[in-house]
C-alpha cells in the first residue's frame, strides 16, 4: 500500500514539479507517522485487552459480593428465627416458673 502511495507522489511530483528529494522527505515523514500509529494501535488493543479483564474482575467480585449478601441474609433469617424461639422460651420460663410459685 505505502509503496503504491509513493509511487502515486512520486508521479504527481513529477507533474507538479516537485524534486524528488522531497517526496523522499515526505514519504519518511509518511513512514514514521505509520510507525506511530501501528504503535498507537497495538497500544489500543493491549487496552481493550485490559479493559476486558477488568470487565471480567468486576463480573467476579459482583458474583461474590452477592452471593455473600445472599449469605449473609440467609444467616440474618436464621439468627432472627432464633431469637424468636429464645423469645418463646423465655416467655414459657415465665410462664412455667410462675405456675410453680403459685403451687408452692
Amino acid at each position: 500500500m505505502f509503496s503504491t502511495s509513493l509511487l502515486m507522489f512520486w508521479e504527481v511530483a513529477a507533474i507538479v514539479g516537485v524534486s524528488s528529494s522531497s517526496v523522499v522527505k515526505w514519504a519518511a515523514r509518511c513512514m514514521g507517522c505509520l510507525d506511530e500509529l501501528a504503535k498507537a494501535q497495538d497500544h489500543a488493543q493491549e487496552l481493550e485487552s485490559q479493559v476486558q479483564d477488568l470487565q471480567s474482575q468486576v463480573g467476579d467480585v459482583e458474583a461474590k459480593l452477592k452471593a455473600e449478601q445472599d449469605a449473609g441474609l440467609l444467616l440474618k433469617d436464621e439468627a432472627d428465627e432464633l431469637k424468636s424461639q429464645l423469645s418463646d422460651l423465655k416467655g414459657d420460663l415465665a410462664s412455667t416458673t410462675d405456675k410453680l410459685e403459685e403451687e408452692r
